[in-house]
């Protein structure tokens, strides 16, 4: 639709020239065009991003489930032209053509866990020592007793524990052997 209309922008009186005015001043009217049409635009609607927490992946990793995609719009503007150049804008119509789809992303929240350390328990060796009389013993070695822990793989969503799965046994500090010296020397 095409609304054409011409509007005075103004009034310019003429004179002849130096000082001799003209018998009869005469006025010349300065016109401007005005057109005001609708004009149908496609414009693109951005994607947003929407972050999501995930258990099963380490924590501080990111990882995308989705890509976005744009959406599209068809806007319907009258628009308003005055001497071919645009002077307003004004939305007429709006019609969603395709909704816009989010990116999603997902943040890891799981994280390795060791439970509280358990005892290691020492083995006692023997060893023959001829140096020694026979039906004797002697401590060489004191044992010491080592130390593991379980670890544990633990995914959290808003805080909250919502995985636990065992990875393995991890000795932290081997334990140490106590070993018993035991005489075979024999005094005949």
């Amino acid at each position: 639709m095409v609304l054409a209309s011409f509007v005075i922008l103004g009034t310019t009186a003429c004179t002849s020239g130096a000082d001799k005015p003209v018998a009869a001043k005469k006025k010349m009217q300065v016109l401007a065009e005005t057109k005001t049409i609708e004009e149908t635009r496609t414009i693109f609607i951005d994607f947003g991003t929407v972050e999501r927490e995930d258990p099963t992946i380490p924590e501080g990793e990111k990882r995308f489930a989705r890509d976005g995609k744009k959406g599209r719009k068809l806007v319907t503007y009258s628009v308003t032209y005055v001497d071919g150049e645009e002077q307003s804008l004004k939305v007429v119509d709006l019609k969603i053509l395709k909704k816009p789809v989010d990116e999603i992303i997902l943040v890891g929240t799981s994280r390795f866990e060791t439970s509280t350390p358990e005892p290691v328990p020492f083995v006692t060796r023997s060893v023959d020592d001829p140096n020694m009389l026979q039906e004797t013993s002697s401590l060489w070695q004191k044992g010491v007793e080592g130390e593991k822990v379980k670890v544990y793989k633990v995914g959290y969503e808003d805080g909250k524990v919502v995985l636990r799965t065992f990875v393995k046994e991890a000795v932290t500090r081997e334990p140490i052997a106590k070993v018993i010296a035991n005489g075979t020397w024999r005094n005949d």
